[in-house]
């Protein structure tokens, strides 16, 4: 039977957030200040207390005073995609900020069934069509007041809710699982090699232009539309988000690679990014492919295991952060990493770092497919309890 649906302003209050000016709030924790929330404070459905600040309690309506099963929601942003973030609060003693909004379920829902509505593709394509906006994205309050709520019996919102809070239960397990295995891969590389920053075996140092062949990619003429209607990896540095690189976003023609600075590089090799947030990260070819112009790749040479580099330059990467110039946008350059100095090790004991990397990483892989498969199921419940 299908369910029959309410407004939400019929399950729930809508409450503005606190208008404050600089004067009023803090940094430090008193007694007549209360912890703000604000967008920056919901992050991936969580909860994050980082960079939070404190306002005047005098500035703090009383039913602005945030409750157990508030629905916290970033109602206003320069970015459409962080209008909408909405994270349900456990633990009272919190206040928020005028571009947040607060839904307060009543007795009528079941506050976790409530709360996984704002996680479903339903409320997300709510949201995306309802942010308007020239300089700044905002959610009216009645676009949520007016936003349909699937709602069966009280009884029947427990057990859906039950459901989809076991499956974030175990994913987050798992998810816990993939941090430690990474942990250990870290752990072991230092129990074998010690800290690499400081050098503390005393090892040899060399260069990181020694250990293979160091390019820069090249970006083709926008212009010229058939450069990108090819079937080549074209990777930028902002995709270097896991160790083997697969597919790229965008693909680049043979004429791209004969004709422009785009540049062929084999399978194997390493990319590495050089510019802004995406500085010194990395990843493997998984196949032939090129990259931008933000990329360094090296082709490593018989001095090097690529994975045994990868883990070195994942430990040095604190450091070289550091390197960066610029005064806007902080970045790296090909020669500087060329440049860079590592302790060496020769291959044999890398040969068996990577045999123990190996081995926790086809672990690792296996717990990402068993999240993946449970990321499928929960979407699925999630469309037949939401719609």
């Amino acid at each position: 039977m299908k369910n029959y649906c309410v407004k939400i302003k019929y399950v729930a209050e809508q409450i503005r957030g606190v208008s404050y000016k600089p004067e009023d709030i803090s940094d430090i924790k008193s007694d007549d200040h209360i912890p703000l929330l604000r967008a920056n404070n919901i992050q991936k459905g969580q909860l994050c207390l980082k960079d939070l600040v404190y306002v005047d309690c005098k500035k703090v309506q009383k039913k602005q005073h945030i409750l157990p099963n508030d629905i916290l929601i970033c109602a206003s942003s320069g970015s459409k995609d962080l209008v909408g973030k909405a994270i349900k609060i456990c633990t009272p003693g919190f206040t928020f900020g005028a571009f947040c909004k607060v839904l307060r379920p009543s007795g009528v829902v079941d506050p976790d069934y409530f709360s996984a509505f704002f996680q479903s593709e339903r409320y997300k394509f709510n949201i995306s069509n309802s942010a308007i906006g020239i300089n700044i994205n905002n959610i009216r309050s009645e676009h949520l007041d007016d936003m349909s709520l699937p709602l069966p019996s009280k009884e029947e919102q427990r057990q859906k809710a039950k459901v989809i809070n076991k499956l974030n239960e175990i994913i987050e397990k798992k998810q816990n699982q993939i941090f430690y295995l990474e942990q250990i891969i870290k752990s072991r590389f230092v129990e074998m090699f010690g800290d690499l920053i400081s050098n503390s075996q005393n090892r040899k140092l060399v260069r990181l232009e020694e250990l293979g062949k160091w390019s820069s990619g090249g970006t083709p003429p926008k212009s010229n539309k058939p450069y990108f209607e090819g079937s080549i990896n074209w990777f930028t540095a902002g995709e270097l988000n896991s160790l083997y690189l697969n597919d790229s976003i965008d693909k680049i023609s043979e004429g791209a690679i004969y004709e422009t600075s785009a540049k062929l590089f084999t399978k194997g090799s390493m990319l590495v990014g050089m510019y802004d947030t995406a500085a010194f990260k990395l990843g493997i070819l998984s196949k032939d492919s090129s990259a931008n112009q933000a990329c360094a790749c090296i082709t490593p040479n018989s001095k090097v295991n690529i994975l045994w580099l990868y883990a070195a330059l994942i430990a040095i990467r604190p450091k070289v952060l550091n390197m960066r110039k610029g005064v806007r946008q902080k970045n790296l350059n090909l020669q500087m990493i060329k440049e860079l100095r590592i302790p060496y090790v020769n291959l044999n004991e890398q040969n068996e770092y990577v045999k123990i990397f190996k081995r926790i990483y086809q672990s690792k892989l296996a717990v990402q497919k068993s999240i993946e498969q449970l990321e499928i199921l929960k979407k699925s419940l999630m469309q037949e309890y939401f719609g």
